[in-house]
């Protein structure tokens, strides 16, 4: 696991790399801003002062990669697991309920095949 300056030190060259991409310096309040947190928590990891919780570390793999699962040491999410909350979000009452009464009778028909 990485600590709180090593992730800050990987984070700063996320955004200097982040700078050289888009061709001109940016702030890092347009950094935070990219990345969906707010400047003055940017500024606490980039300061080492931090290291982000879960719900900030999908904010950062969903914009600067999943390896920032694997600095923290972190285990990465299931793909399909991440597809299926996204799938979810999307539906309306009655496709959840559906969803989910497929994953129960799906669950039973396993059960019973063991």
């Amino acid at each position: 696991m990485m600590g709180k300056k090593e992730f800050a030190e990987w984070l700063e060259g996320k955004y200097i790399a982040w700078m050289n991409e888009t061709g001109r310096r940016r702030t890092l309040t347009e950094f935070a801003e990219y990345l969906g947190v707010g400047q003055p928590l940017l500024s606490q990891w980039l300061n080492g002062r931090y290291l982000p919780g879960m719900k900030n570390v999908s904010k950062l793999a969903a914009r600067l990669g999943p390896e920032v699962y694997d600095l923290l040491g972190l285990q990465r999410p299931d793909p399909d697991i991440h597809r299926l909350v996204s799938l979810f979000g999307e539906m309306d009452e009655q496709g959840k309920q559906d969803l989910l009464q497929a994953a129960e009778q799906i669950k039973k028909q396993k059960a019973g095949k063991g």
